[in-house]
């Protein structure tokens, strides 16, 4: 993760695949159902730091 993305909240979603440990095609499925939304910047896709933690406490959202 380099230092804008921790200035904006957002995580790349290559990163968040590696900490996750899962494919694109389960967080494409985690975006639809709402269960880890994702952001669009350009043509990147984002993740904020905010839903990350929650999603790893095992927090409600």
């Amino acid at each position: 993760m380099n230092h804008n993305d921790n200035l904006l909240g957002l995580v790349p979603k290559s990163d968040v695949k590696l900490s996750l440990g899962v494919c694109d095609r389960t967080l494409a499925r985690w975006a639809k159902t709402g269960y880890l939304p994702r952001v669009r910047v350009g043509k990147g896709i984002y993740y904020r730091v905010s839903d990350l933690k929650k999603l790893t406490k095992g927090g409600e959202k």
